[in-house]
């Protein structure tokens, strides 16, 4: 019986990642505020998916302050045979980003501890609410 996956993973690389420390923030205990987002692109030959997942935490928002404001745009590459079908695209998507979201998660936990603020640790997504919602 195989056990693989219907898609593989390939690679991933960080496109971008920005942090902006708030030398305002007066220590308050906050809730951890962040949108998750992806994007999906099939090669033509249906072989090939890119998904680029951007992650913000913290948004700006005027109502409240928080301690740093981050954003992390990952983008992973996976093989299979898409078939150029929106909702086998959708079905793989969801895997894809499954997969790519504690790379994610680590590095934001790395970068946050590494910047000498209270390392945060984002917490697990619902992937196929979260695609729902988009």
């Amino acid at each position: 019986m195989d056990k693989r996956g219907v898609i593989t993973f390939l690679d991933y690389k960080v496109n971008r990642i920005e942090f902006v420390n708030n030398s305002e923030y007066n220590g308050e205990e906050v809730d951890i505020d962040f949108d998750v987002s992806a994007q999906f692109q099939v090669s033509e030959d249906g072989q090939e998916m890119v998904v680029v997942l951007k992650t913000d935490i913290f948004a700006p928002k005027e109502e409240k302050v928080y301690p740093f404001r981050m954003s992390v745009e990952v983008e992973g590459y996976f093989g299979s045979n898409f078939e150029q079908q929106d909702d086998k695209i959708r079905q793989y998507g969801k895997n894809a980003v499954a997969i790519l979201f504690p790379y994610v998660r680590a590095l934001v936990s790395s970068f946050t501890s590494n910047a000498n603020v209270t390392p945060l640790i984002l917490p697990t997504v619902n992937v196929n609410r979260m695609l729902e919602e988009e």
